[in-house]
């Protein structure tokens, strides 16, 4: 009896393995693929009123195999397409503002090795792709981007039956330049690219005191030219005081104002999508103020604060008289 017993054993599992796959309970394909929403944002960028770029698809490359691409246009019906392309202004997209890419696409699960953002620009027509500064749109160039497109070669997961949601920073300050030579009227875009995972990211916010900004430090001061006010976020560094240069930020954001009546002026800021851990992440804030006087560009740090950046969450940070820096509001 006994040696009946385990004979019939081998087959009855078999068969309770085969039913437990065919529910659904086992191995099969439902865990192979998820989900992935890819956004833009921007760090906006002096002296232009739009920058318009002209996206058509996207490509991912998993880790084992072949990129896989997909396009940003279901149809021409879908929002903002035309022609198979999708044109986007990213001054419109600063802060925490940003625009869809891919919306829950199906993808299959794993590790990817980087993206590419397939752009249509042009190094002689502003048709497609435009920078427009004085109300005049300037051609928009990506060096060789109809053949390697926008790359970002960051590495990112999609996990099994989940989704996975990112934001890709274009930090336009550091990226548009005009050569002059013979293509004066065209912009380069170079972008300096940045992938955040948006669970995993929050915002920052504040208002900025009218005596840092209008002291003769800055917007007040008699020397001719136009002054910008931009607010730097640094990696901290434990530090206040430290050196920083812009070019070394994270990311950046201009500080807008709003009249409220009897000429005076409200000034704010806000910055999008930083990287945030889930006991909070520190930030350094600093208060900047460029001037350019005849082409030459000068830029002093007014002020500066920490911030501690929480996922999902936006912390607000003003700047005030006491965050002076003070050697520098006296040079």
């Amino acid at each position: 009896m006994f040696l009946i017993s385990r004979l019939l054993a081998v087959p009855m599992a078999a068969l309770a393995l085969l039913l437990l796959t065919a529910c659904g309970g086992g191995s099969g394909t439902s865990g192979d693929t998820g989900r992935l929403s890819l956004y833009v944002t921007d760090a906006p960028v002096d002296s232009a009123e739009k920058v318009v770029v002209a996206f058509t698809g996207v490509q991912l490359k998993p880790a084992d195999g072949e990129p896989i691409r997909r396009s940003v246009c279901e149809n021409d019906n879908s929002p903002g397409c035309e022609n198979g392309m999708r044109k986007i202004d990213l001054l419109q997209l600063t802060g925490d503002e940003s625009a869809a890419l891919l919306e829950d696409e199906v993808l299959p699960a794993g590790r990817y090795e980087w993206i590419r953002l397939e752009v249509l620009t042009s190094q002689t027509s502003a048709e497609n792709s435009f920078i427009v500064i004085d109300g005049t749109a300037r051609p928009l160039w990506v060096p060789s981007g109809d053949q390697t497109g926008l790359k970002l070669v960051r590495g990112f997961t999609v996990p099994a039956s989940g989704v996975a949601s990112f934001t890709i920073d274009f930090d336009l300050r550091k990226s548009i330049a005009n050569p002059q030579g013979p293509f004066a009227d065209t912009y380069f875009l170079r972008p300096a690219l940045r992938l955040v995972d948006n669970s995993l990211t929050g915002h920052l916010k504040g208002e900025v005191a009218a005596d840092l900004i209008e002291g003769e430090a800055c917007l007040g001061t008699e020397s001719p030219g136009s002054g910008i006010v931009i607010v730097y976020v640094f990696e901290a560094d434990g530090a206040t005081g430290h050196a920083t240069e812009p070019e070394d930020a994270v990311t950046s954001a201009k500080v807008d104002s709003e009249n409220v009546g009897d000429d005076t002026l409200l000034y704010s800021y806000r910055v999008g999508f930083l990287a945030a851990e889930e006991d909070g992440t520190e930030y350094l804030v600093q208060l900047w103020c460029e001037t350019t006087v005849e082409g030459t560009t000068e830029g002093i740090a007014l002020a500066e604060r920490f911030a501690i950046i929480v996922p999902d969450d936006t912390t607000t940070l003003d700047l005030v008289l006491d965050d002076a820096i003070e050697e520098k509001i006296s040079d």
